[in-house]
């Protein structure tokens, strides 16, 4: 029998017959789950908990066969019940706190212009004490902002489609390149928005400044993404542009002439 103050369990159902198979059919449409491009971090869901009640599963524990519908008291067994068991409404054990909002416009602009003066000032700086002239590469930020666009998309996306896009990207990239000239570049993400920090882990990792091609150009694109407690997503696209030996070689014969 049933628990003192609990609600009578439903009936089994009975095996459906032929009569029963269109209403069969709709049953599994809702029970399909949409197809995702990654795993679920469960195996089995027992009991599903939100701020006003708790429901157990009374269904199968696949993932692939539940329903959702906690309406439906023959698969989701409410633990309070109108009439049956009515005490208050559950209260979490944490503080619940608001999420701040994402960063205005202006304020993303504003780090996007420091971060690259930052990173454009450093490279300066260090070449110059080595008596190498910088050379900035403008005419492709546009190309590479779109690019860190398609990053920022596929990193907060499980579709193949986004992942794809940056693919995709990248051939338009190269066709945007000079001829006979060769890219060395990449694109990095980073989760603070700090000059000094990035500028510091750039020049740390990356040689690309200390490229000593005489006819080397630099790219630089930089992008800031908002989030939700005024995070900022940050993407730097970093890299350099050199003829190919071909090119130099030949050149070089040009000017012999």
């Amino acid at each position: 029998g049933s628990a003192p103050g609990s609600a009578p369990r439903s009936p089994p159902r009975s095996p459906p017959g032929p009569a029963d198979a269109p209403n069969r059919k709709a049953q599994l449409e809702e029970l399909s789950l949409p197809m995702v491009g990654e795993r679920l971090p469960y195996e089995t869901i027992e009991v599903l908990v939100n701020h006003e009640n708790v429901w157990a599963n009374l269904q199968d524990h696949a993932l692939t066969s539940l329903s959702f519908n906690i309406k439906d008291k023959d698969r989701w067994h409410p633990f309070i019940e109108e009439n049956v068991f009515d005490p208050p409404p559950p209260r979490p054990f944490y503080l619940v706190g608001r999420v701040g909002p994402k960063l205005p416009p202006q304020r993303l602009d504003a780090l996007v212009a420091q971060l690259k003066s930052a990173i454009r000032n450093a490279y300066t700086s260090w070449r110059q004490t080595r008596s190498l002239k910088t050379k900035w590469l403008f005419k492709l930020e546009s190309v590479l902002n779109k690019g860190l666009d398609r990053y920022e998309t596929a990193a907060c996306s499980s579709l193949l489609t986004d992942t794809r896009a940056v693919d995709k990207w990248k051939g338009t990239l190269t066709a945007a390149l000079p001829p006979d000239h060769h890219l060395v570049g990449r694109a990095l993400s980073f989760s603070i928005t700090e000059p000094d920090l990035i500028v510091d882990h750039l020049m740390r990792t990356y040689d690309y400044h200390e490229q000593g091609h005489k006819d080397v150009s630099f790219l630089l694109a930089v992008q800031c993404f908002p989030h939700y407690g005024a995070v900022a997503s940050t993407w730097v696209y970093i890299g350099y542009l050199i003829p190919n030996k071909s090119k130099a070689k030949k050149d070089e014969e040009d000017e012999d002439v």
